[in-house]
C-alpha cells in the first residue's frame, strides 16, 4: 500500500501541485504514514487549519502519547490509529494537540465532516477487532486542542 505524511497545495491558477510539507529533523518525525484517514478544515482565530485523524498505515517509530494504536495481525508493523493532527496552512507547521474526552477508537475508512468553523462529526469506520463500527463522535478544535465527545 500507499501511506504518505506529507501534504500538498493544488495553485487553482496553473493547476500544478506543490509540496508544502515542513522539513522533519529526522525521519520519524512528524504524522504517522497512513492512508484512509479523515480530514477538515477549520478556523481558529480567523487561521486556517487542517485536522487529520484515524486512518491505517505504518505505524510510527514516536507514537503520540494520547494517541492508540492497534497492530495488523501478522503485519505488526502496520496498523490502525486514532491519532489526531493539526497542520498550520499559513506557517505551513505540523501541531500535535492535546487531546481530551472520549475520542474513537483507531480506526480508518470514517466519515469526518465539518459542521461548524471548529467542529466536525465523525461518523463509521473500520476497526481490526468489531469490524464496521456505527458510533459517532463531535470533535471540537482549538489551535493546539482536540476535545472529544461520543454521541452514538
Amino acid at each position: 500500500g500507499c501511506h504518505h505524511n506529507t501534504m500538498h497545495r493544488l495553485s487553482t491558477v496553473t493547476m500544478k501541485w506543490k509540496d508544502v510539507t515542513p522539513p522533519f529533523d529526522q525521519a520519524d518525525e512528524g504524522p504517522m504514514k497512513k492512508a484512509q484517514c479523515g480530514m477538515i478544515a477549520f478556523k481558529w482565530r480567523n487561521e486556517e487549519m487542517l485536522f487529520i485523524a484515524g486512518g491505517y498505515g505504518l505505524l510510527p517509530v514516536r507514537q503520540q502519547s494520547e494517541a492508540k494504536y492497534v497492530p495488523k495481525r501478522g503485519k505488526p508493523e502496520y496498523g490502525w490509529t486514532n491519532e489526531g493532527n493539526i497542520f498550520a496552512v499559513k506557517s505551513g507547521s505540523w501541531l500535535i494537540p492535546h487531546v481530551t474526552g472520549e475520542a474513537p477508537p483507531p480506526c480508518s475508512n470514517f466519515s469526518l465532516t465539518s459542521i461548524s468553523d471548529s467542529r466536525g462529526i465523525l461518523f463509521g469506520g473500520y476497526q481490526p477487532e468489531t469490524n464496521r463500527l456505527s458510533d459517532m463522535f463531535v470533535v471540537e478544535l482549538g489551535k493546539e486542542t482536540v476535545f472529544w465527545s461520543k454521541l452514538a
